[in-house]
C-alpha cells in the first residue's frame, strides 16, 4: 500500500467519530493529507457510498478493509503512514455484552494498534478514549465495561508510544483537531 508521510490511518472510519475525522483531515487546508480509512468490508454498499461521499478530486481518500483484531494487517496498514486515529467499539455484530470478560476484544484491538506505532515508523497517534469509571465514580460503577477498557488501552498507549494524544469525546457531532 502506497504511503506518503501526509498519510494518516483512520480506524472506525464507518463510524460517527472516524467519519468526523476522515472529513476534517481532507477538508484541511492547511495541509493536504491523505486519508487511509479502515473498514471492515470494502465492498459493502455503506463503504461504497462512504468512499463516493468523501472522495476528493485529487483520490486522497482510499479505503482498506480490515480489523484491528489482526495484527499482520494492522502493520501493513500502517507502514509508512505519519499518524493514526484509533478508535474501537465494545459491541461486536451480533452480539449483546453481559459480561466484562466480553469487552476484553477492545483492549485486543487497542494493543494492536499501539504495539504496530513504532515499528512501522507512525509519528503521531490518536487515541479515543474514556474516563476510568472506578476512579471518576469512586468506585460506585465498576462495571462499565466498555469506558473502562479504552481507559487501560489509554494508559498502554501512555507507556509504549511517546507521541499520543487522547480525546475523551462527548456527544460532538464533528470532531476538529490539528495534526502537529
Amino acid at each position: 500500500m502506497p504511503y506518503s508521510d501526509k498519510t494518516i490511518v483512520v480506524f472506525g472510519a464507518g463510524g460517527g467519530q472516524g467519519r468526523g475525522v476522515v472529513s476534517a483531515l481532507l477538508k484541511d487546508s492547511s495541509t493536504r493529507w491523505s486519508v487511509r480509512a479502515v473498514v471492515r468490508d470494502i465492498d459493502s454498499d455503506r463503504s461504497q457510498q462512504f468512499l463516493a461521499d468523501y472522495q476528493t478530486a485529487d483520490n486522497r481518500l482510499s479505503i482498506a478493509a480490515g480489523t484491528p483484531y489482526d495484527p499482520d494487517f494492522v502493520r501493513e496498514v500502517l507502514a509508512g503512514a505519519y499518524g493514526v486515529f484509533g478508535v474501537t467499539f465494545e459491541v461486536l455484530p451480533g452480539k449483546v455484552l453481559v459480561h466484562e470478560e466480553e469487552t476484553a476484544h477492545e483492549l485486543e484491538a487497542g494493543r494492536n494498534i499501539v504495539d504496530a506505532l513504532k515499528p512501522c515508523g507512525v509519528k503521531h497517534f490518536i487515541w479515543s478514549s474514556l474516563p476510568d469509571m472506578v476512579h471518576a465514580t469512586s468506585g460506585r460503577y465498576p462495571r462499565i465495561h466498555h469506558m473502562n477498557t479504552k481507559y487501560i488501552t489509554e494508559i498502554y498507549a501512555r507507556k509504549h508510544f511517546e507521541n499520543s494524544t487522547f480525546l475523551v469525546p462527548g456527544q460532538f457531532r464533528w470532531l476538529c483537531f490539528r495534526w502537529t
